[in-house]
C-alpha cells in the first residue's frame, strides 16, 4: 500500500515523544496542527480522491508525528468583498458598478460572499454571507461613495478577521474543523484612513489572518499623490503574505472594472487549486 508522507515544519508548538511500534519514536503535540494537502496522480495529474485516513504519515525532524484525522474536504468558496464609499472613490462609481458583475461572474458556483464597508453606520451595502448572487447584486447597487462616509480601512479589516473568527455559539476563535481559508478582497483608494494606531494594527492584523489561513487580494483604485498608511507598501505586505494579488489602477478609467473582473478570474483559480484537498490534522 503506498503512504503519503507529510513533512511538517512547525514552531511554537509543545512536543511530546513515546517509543511506537517496532521501537519507533512518535511524536504528539499539545495543540493540534492542520495541513492541507492535495494530491495528483502522476500519469494523469488528476486529483487523487480516495486515500484513507491510515494512507497518511506526518513527519516533523526525523519522526513520526501522532496523527488524529485525514479527510478529504472540498471547501465552498467564501469571499468577503471590503469596499471602500469614501469621496476618494467617487469617480470610480461608474467603472465599480461595470466591474463587479464580472467579479461575480467569475467566481465559482455555490461560493458565499458578504459585502462588508469601511464606514458601516453609514452604509447601504452590508450583507452576510449568502450564495445568493442576485442580492449580492441587488444590494451592491446601492453602492454610493459620499463626503461624509469615513474610511477605516485598517479598523474594517480587524472587524472582518474577528467576524470571520467568530464560532457558531458567538465564542471567539476558529470555528471547530479547522481554519475557514475564506478569502478578503479589498478595493479602496489610496486616500487617507482615519483607522487610529495604524502601525499596531498592521502588526496585530496578520496573526489573526494566519490563524484563519485566509488569503487577501487587494486592488487599489489611486485618485490622490499622497499614500494612504503605505499603500502600496501595506496591501502588498498582506497580499504577498497570505498568497493573494495586489494590483492597482493608476488614475480614472475602466481599466478598473478589467481590474475587478482579474480579480474574480484569479480569486476562482485559486479555489479550484485547492479543490479536493486532504486535511491532515496531527
Amino acid at each position: 500500500m503506498t503512504r503519503v508522507f507529510v513533512v511538517g515544519i512547525l514552531a511554537l508548538a509543545v512536543w511530546v515523544v513515546w517509543p511506537g511500534e517496532n521501537g519507533q519514536l512518535v511524536w504528539a503535540q499539545e495543540d493540534e496542527q492542520t495541513l492541507f494537502v492535495r494530491l495528483l496522480d502522476s500519469a494523469t495529474e488528476a486529483p487523487v480522491t480516495d486515500l484513507m485516513a491510515e494512507d497518511f504519515a506526518v513527519w516533523q525532524a526525523g519522526v513520526e508525528c501522532e496523527l488524529v484525522s485525514a479527510e478529504l474536504v472540498s471547501p465552498r468558496l467564501q469571499l468577503a468583498l471590503v469596499l471602500e464609499e469614501s469621496a476618494w472613490m467617487t469617480n470610480y462609481r461608474t467603472h465599480l458598478r461595470n466591474g463587479m458583475p464580472q467579479l461575480l461572474d467569475a467566481l465559482p458556483e455555490g461560493s458565499e460572499v458578504s459585502l462588508i464597508a469601511t464606514d458601516p453606520p453609514s452604509s447601504r451595502i452590508p450583507l452576510d454571507f449568502t450564495t445568493d448572487m442576485a442580492l449580492v447584486r441587488e444590494r451592491f447597487d446601492e453602492y454610493s461613495p459620499w463626503s461624509g462616509s469615513v474610511n477605516r480601512m485598517l479598523d474594517t479589516l480587524h472587524r472582518t478577521a474577528d467576524n470571520l473568527m467568530k464560532k457558531e455559539d458567538g465564542e471567539e476563535g476558529v470555528p471547530e474543523g479547522g481554519a475557514l481559508r475564506p478569502v478578503i478582497a479589498v478595493i479602496g483608494s489610496n486616500g487617507v484612513d482615519a483607522s487610529a494606531g495604524q502601525t499596531e494594527k498592521v502588526d496585530t492584523l496578520m496573526p489573526k489572518l494566519s490563524d484563519l489561513q485566509a488569503t487577501v487580494h487587494w486592488l487599489t483604485l489611486e485618485t490622490v499623490s499622497t499614500e494612504r498608511f503605505g499603500v502600496p507598501g501595506v496591501a502588498e505586505f498582506f497580499t504577498s503574505s497570505t498568497g493573494g494579488r495586489y494590483d492597482r489602477v493608476a488614475t480614472v478609467s475602466q481599466i478598473a472594472a478589467e481590474k475587478m473582473a482579474l480579480m474574480g478570474a484569479t480569486i476562482a483559480q485559486q479555489h479550484a487549486l485547492r479543490g479536493a484537498q486532504y486535511r491532515v490534522v496531527f
